[in-house]
C-alpha cells in the first residue's frame, strides 16, 4: 500500500464501519449494497401491495394478490436487514421472524376469507370497473 492510502484508510475506519483491510472493506461495501438492494426491492413490493389494496374491488380479489406481494416485500426487507445485521445472532433472529411470517401468512389470509364468507360477503362476478372514491362501496357493484 502507498504511504498516502494507509493513513486515509485508517481515518475512514476510525470514522465509520469500513475496516482498514481492503478485502474486508470491499466485503462491507458489498454487504451494504446488497442490503440496500434487498430493502429497496422490499419497499417496492410493499408499495405495490398497498396499491393493490386500493385498486381491487372486494376482499376476495384483494386476498388473491395483495398478501403474496406484501409477504414477498416483508421477506425482502427482513432479508436485507439480516444482511446488514452487525452480528450473526441478530441475522438469525431476523431470519426466524421471516420464517414465522412465511409460515403464518397463508393461514391468516385463509382465516380472513373464511370470516368474510361467514359474514355473507359475496365475490364480485362478471365485469367490473373501479368507481370514483366519492361513491359508497354499495354503489360500486
Amino acid at each position: 500500500m502507498s504511504a498516502v492510502a494507509l493513513p486515509l484508510l485508517e481515518a475512514v475506519s476510525a470514522a465509520g464501519p469500513i475496516a482498514a483491510d481492503p478485502a474486508v472493506a470491499g466485503l462491507s461495501v458489498l454487504r451494504q449494497f446488497l442490503a440496500a438492494a434487498l430493502v429497496g426491492a422490499g419497499v417496492l413490493f410493499v408499495i405495490a401491495g398497498t396499491v393493490g389494496v386500493q385498486r381491487f374491488p372486494d376482499v376476495y380479489t384483494r386476498a388473491h394478490a395483495t398478501p403474496l406481494v406484501e409477504q414477498a416485500g416483508a421477506l425482502l426487507l427482513l432479508g436485507g436487514l439480516a444482511v446488514a445485521a452487525p452480528d450473526p445472532m441478530t441475522a438469525i433472529k431476523l431470519l426466524a421472524i421471516a420464517a414465522a411470517l412465511a409460515a403464518t401468512s397463508p393461514a391468516a389470509v385463509h382465516a380472513t376469507l373464511q370470516a368474510a364468507f361467514a359474514a355473507g360477503e359475496t365475490p364480485l362476478t362478471g365485469r367490473w370497473r373501479t368507481s370514483p372514491p366519492s361513491r359508497p362501496p354499495e354503489e360500486r357493484r
